[in-house]
């Protein structure tokens, strides 16, 4: 009896040992917290680690000539509603911009629209598919009517983020893969313009 009573302190006081490390390091997460996801300052981090102070900032508007990895600041206006797999964002006057995530790898909560949001990555000028568009619109909720207007192609810049800070309480946690996935009307649909 002695032996287990020892033994379960030894436990414990190793628990808690461990516990106070992490709060001090800072490096352990909640359980219901998303792999992909961290926190920091009130800011919900998804994606890959990027040093964003080393990243040039581009207004939005600019993004069209912009060439290599750059910083975008702005406001979410809309997220998939299926998987929180793509997002877009505006900011000022800008019309809304298509923003997916690089290699499919990450997702955003799907609760994130109307909030800030920091990225990094690259922009690209491309021409969406028909098809691309109708899935987007699918995935946006749109209603079928708003579906089936959609009857040509449009060219706009997307932008690839491999990096996205969203702002504020209360994100709900981001789909998880089970597997790779890719979307594939989206990744067929999508031709660079020059």
């Amino acid at each position: 009896m002695r032996q287990i009573l020892l033994a379960t302190l030894s436990l414990t006081s190793c628990c808690l040992l461990m516990q106070g490390c992490c709060k001090i390091l800072g490096a352990c997460m909640s359980p219901d917290q998303s792999p992909q996801a961290s926190q920091h300052d009130n800011w919900s981090h998804y994606g890959n680690e990027v040093d964003a102070h080393a990243v040039p900032q581009v207004a939005m508007g600019a993004l069209g000539d912009a060439k290599g990895q750059v910083k975008v600041e702005g406001t979410i206006t809309e997220v998939c509603a299926i998987k929180g797999c793509w997002m877009k964002v505006t900011s000022g006057d800008a019309s809304p911009m298509l923003v997916r995530f690089k290699d499919y790898g990450f997702f955003v909560p799907r609760n994130a629209a109307g909030r800030q949001v920091w990225m990094t990555g690259t922009a690209e000028r491309v021409e969406l598919s028909i098809e691309a568009l109708r899935h987007l619109a699918e995935d946006g909720g749109k209603s079928p009517a708003e579906i089936a207007a959609i009857t040509k192609p449009e060219v706009q810049v997307t932008f690839m983020a491999d990096a996205v800070w969203v702002q504020g309480p209360g994100l709900q946690d981001p789909y998880r893969p089970i597997g790779q996935e890719k979307c594939d009307p989206v990744d067929s649909g999508t031709t660079p313009v020059k």
